[in-house]
Formats: C-alpha cells, sequence, structure tokens
C-alpha cells in the first residue's frame, strides 16, 4: 500500500506539471510536459517496475481464465445432445447432457455444478468444481433404472479440462479413484493442450482446442482426445471405446 501510494503521488506530480505548462506549451508538447520526471521515478525505482508487472500479470491471467471459461460454457440448464459410438461393439446410441444446477459439500466446503449425462446405459452425475487451474471433477453418481446411485469420488479432484487452453500446456495429477467398500485404486493422469483443429461434426464445423490425455488407472492405461470450442463446449470425445459427435446444444448463459 506504501509504494501504491507513493507511485499515484508521482502520477499527481505528472499531472500538476502538465496542467502548469498547459498555456506555455505548444499543443503536441503539452501529453508529454510531465514525463521525464514519472520516467525517472520509474528507472530509478526498481519496485515500480514490479508493482506495475504484478498488476499487468493479474490481470492477464484473469482475462487467460475468462476466456478459457468459454470453452466450458457453465449456466444452469444448458444442453449438448451427442451421437455416440460404442466402437468396440459398434453400436450408435444418442447421449443428452444437461447442466443440472449448483451443488455444495458441507463436509469439505467444495462447490461447482453437477452436470448430467443420460443415456441407454443409464445416467451419470459429474460434480464439478472451476478454478483458475481447469474443470475438475469431485465425484461421479452412477445409475441405472431402479437401482441406486452410487458415487465414485476422486481424490483429489480430478482434472477434466485443463486451463490455460493455450498449446503448450501441461498438467500432471495423481491421486486415488474411491468407490466406497468396493475400489480404491491409483491413477496417474497427465493431459496436455495440443493446438487448434477444424472439426466436423452433425452440428457442424467447429473451430475447437484440441486437448489429449493419457491415463492410468491401477493397470488400465486409457487415451483420450477432446475438442472444445468456444462458447459451445466439447464438441467431440475419441477415448477408449467410445466417440462422441455434437448433434445439437442449446447454451444457457455462461
Amino acid at each position: 500500500m506504501v509504494l501504491y501510494n507513493r507511485f499515484m503521488r508521482k502520477i499527481a506530480c505528472f499531472r500538476s506539471d502538465v496542467i502548469a505548462r498547459h498555456s506555455v506549451l505548444p499543443k503536441q508538447s503539452r501529453l508529454y510536459a510531465g514525463t521525464p520526471r514519472l520516467l525517472r521515478f520509474v528507472r530509478n525505482d526498481g519496485r515500480a517496475w514490479l508493482f506495475i508487472g504484478l498488476i499487468l500479470s493479474g490481470f492477464f491471467k484473469a482475462h487467460s481464465e475468462t476466456l478459457s471459461s468459454a470453452f466450458f460454457p457453465w449456466g444452469k440448464a444448458s444442453t449438448w445432445v451427442y451421437d455416440t459410438l460404442n466402437k468396440t461393439k459398434n453400436d450408435r446410441f444418442e447421449m443428452k447432457v444437461t447442466m443440472e444446477g449448483p451443488w455444495d459439500d458441507r463436509e469439505t466446503g467444495a462447490a461447482g455444478m453437477i452436470m448430467t449425462q443420460r443415456d441407454k446405459r443409464g445416467q451419470m452425475r459429474e460434480f464439478l468444481l472451476r478454478n483458475e487451474k481447469g474443470i475438475f471433477i469431485q465425484k461421479l453418481g452412477l445409475s441405472k433404472a431402479l437401482t441406486p446411485e452410487v458415487y465414485t469420488r476422486f481424490t483429489p479432484p480430478v482434472p477434466r479440462v485443463i486451463f490455460p487452453l493455450e498449446p503448450g500446456t501441461h498438467v500432471h495429477w495423481e491421486g486415488r479413484l474411491k468407490v466406497r467398500l468396493l475400489m480404491d485404486k491409483p491413477i496417474i493422469f497427465d493431459g496436455d493442450v495440443v493446438g487448434w483443429e477444424d472439426v466436423d461434426v452433425p452440428a457442424g464445423r467447429f473451430h475447437c482446442i484440441k486437448l489429449h490425455y493419457h491415463e492410468k488407472r491401477g493397470d488400465e492405461i486409457i487415451d483420450e482426445n477432446a475438442w472444445y470450442a468456444e462458447g459451445v463446449g466439447q464438441v467431440k470425445y475419441d477415448g477408449g471405446q467410445y466417440v462422441k459427435e455434437l448433434k445439437s446444444y442449446e447454451i444457457k448463459g455462461m
């Protein structure tokens, strides 16, 4: 705060110099009247550069987060419909994904949105978190007709989308996949933002950012590719035995 006040006093002096010279300096020179004093302050005080750098870095970081978030719409009641292929069985079916609404965990204090996926196999609810590092899955709720929901918990939350969505971004994550009394296995996850591609799906052509994930779940190894478009969300997914391609979507807010 002391540095901030000092910086602002120098700015005030700069403005005073400009005003004092207003009546005697040529019009083109008025803008630069106080520049030497301001430049001497910045040149001689390295902390000023640090202060300015911190402000700018915070601005660009927040701007990057905002841009990345636009690739994963968060608004309640947003919906996506996918043409889904089981590559092993050569079986196609329709999948509907919906942002159901907010959730919070009283035990951990975590809060986010629930995204629900429904198809002929049953229902899966993803309990999502969002921060400056990306979109994360806290837990999954899996259910079928006439059966109770079973929860799968990731400790810590596993990345779903990594930020910033810029080519070259990489994340390494290690944690555990837990199902109460049934499963407790280690997971090693590496994610990369690969680059930009134009992707054709039933819903049309989209300019997408491509992500690649490599996961090891116990003895199982899974490679996944996912494509996201700004203001749309996930356009295509190809991982394990499934391929999903966007057929239609409706975004409600962001």
